[in-house]
């Protein structure tokens, strides 16, 4: 969060000194994949249990408060992901049936850009993403004669932020992009997430 708000406070800076040709708004859509490498608790690798690799899309409307700095709001919606896995400790099975997730929310960007010549452009961006996680399926742990089922259902909020870099490539009013990031910060049962992304955007005025 702290890197977040060092940048956003940076960008509210040099947007007061910005002129008002250095503006602009536009909007895109974005197609994104995220990998998760989710934690190990007690000996059970999560990444067993629930699904690890997620497809989701991104549809947003940014600002370019400085030739060099911009600004953006997206809404977010993942595709349904399912998986089923088994793994044993000490003689102790746990095994997940169907466990399926998906997500949906909201991204705030900001990030700076820099121009390589008329075309290309190197971004490094930092976006907070507020989601809703939906969760459904079922888990077993079984020893011997003896089990214990748990039915999953519900829906939790989550808040994260990535980090990256990106390579833009701008053709009048329209500009093509491929991006990579981390997450910063701990995530709750993930220990690290990678997002890779392309995306399409239109610049209004």
């Amino acid at each position: 969060m702290k890197i977040f708000l060092l940048i956003l406070s940076m960008s509210c800076l040099i947007m007061s000194n910005s002129n008002a040709e250095d503006k602009s708004m536009y909007v895109g859509l974005k197609y994104s994949q995220i990998n998760l490498d989710r934690s190990t608790i007690d000996g059970y690798d999560l990444d067993n249990f629930a699904p690890t690799d997620f497809n989701f899309y991104d549809v947003h409307v940014g600002y370019n408060i400085h030739s060099k700095i911009f600004v953006e709001l997206g809404y977010v919606k993942s595709d349904k992901e399912t998986k089923s896995g088994t793994q044993t400790v000490n003689s102790i099975s746990i095994t997940g049936t169907n466990v399926a997730q998906e997500f949906d929310g909201y991204r705030f960007g900001v990030g700076y850009k820099y121009k390589m010549n008329e075309n290309f452009l190197i971004k490094g961006f930092s976006n907070l993403y507020v989601i809703d996680v939906t969760t459904s399926g079922s888990l077993v742990a079984s020893s011997g004669s003896a089990t214990a089922t748990a039915t999953l259902s519900g829906t939790n909020s989550e808040t994260w932020i990535d980090a990256g870099l990106g390579l833009a490539y701008v053709v009048d009013k329209i500009e093509f992009g491929l991006s990579y990031s981390r997450a910063v910060g701990q995530m709750d049962q993930v220990d690290s997430a990678n997002v890779i992304s392309a995306n399409i955007s239109y610049k209004i005025n």
